[in-house]
C-alpha cells in the first residue's frame, strides 16, 4: 500500500505541478521527469521536496540524490532543483556534453542545477569526472552551454585537475 501512494503522489506531482513538463524548462524543450519515494508538493508556493532514491532526469541530464527540492516561478516553470547527497553517496549529476554519447558525471555533497541557465553548481567535495580525467575543487560551477568549468576555493582548499587521457579534454 505505502509503494502505492509513493507512485499516487509522484503521478499527481508530475501531472499537476506544470514545470516538470512545461517546454520552458529547457532549451531543448525536454520534459522532466522526476522519480523518489516520498514525494510533497506546495502549490502555494510551487515547491516540491523529494526524498528517497531521488532521480531528476531532463533530456541526457539525470540528478540522482538521497534528497532534493525543486523550485517554481510564479508562472509554474522549473527554476531550479538543489540536491542533497547523505553519508553514503553523494548527490549526482551527468549529462551528455555533445551530441554523441560523451557523457561526463558531477558529484557533490550539494548540487544546484538551474535549467534555464543550463548551470551546475557543485558545492562540497565536488568533483567533475569525464573519461578517467578529474576536476575537484570545493566549489565547482559548470555552464553545459559554454561549456565552461570555473572553481571556486573555499577553506584553503585548492582545485586539482589530473588528466590522464591524451586527447584534448573537451568539455
Amino acid at each position: 500500500m505505502v509503494k502505492l501512494v509513493n507512485v499516487l503522489l509522484i503521478f499527481t506531482s508530475i501531472f499537476f505541478y506544470s514545470p516538470f513538463v512545461s517546454a520552458k524548462t529547457s532549451p531543448k524543450n525536454d520534459n522532466i521527469l522526476v522519480m523518489a519515494n516520498k514525494v510533497v508538493f506546495n502549490n502555494k508556493t510551487k515547491q516540491s521536496t523529494l526524498s528517497g532514491d531521488v532521480i531528476v532526469q531532463q533530456g541526457k541530464n539525470i540528478i540522482h540524490a538521497d534528497k532534493a527540492i525543486t523550485f517554481g516561478d510564479k508562472n509554474n516553470h522549473l527554476i531550479k532543483t538543489v540536491a542533497l547527497g547523505n553519508d553514503k553517496l553523494q548527490a549526482r549529476f551527468t549529462a551528455s556534453i555533445t551530441n554523441d554519447a560523451n557523457f561526463f558525471k558531477g558529484l557533490a555533497d550539494k548540487l544546484v542545477y538551474y535549467p534555464l541557465r543550463n548551470e551546475v553548481l557543485l558545492e562540497g567535495n565536488a568533483v567533475i569526472e569525464k573519461g578517467k580525467n578529474t576536476y575537484k575543487a570545493p566549489i565547482i560551477r559548470y555552464n553545459l552551454k559554454l561549456k565552461r568549468i570555473v572553481s571556486i576555493q573555499k577553506n584553503k582548499q585548492r582545485t586539482k585537475i589530473v588528466i590522464k587521457e591524451k586527447v584534448a579534454w573537451k568539455i
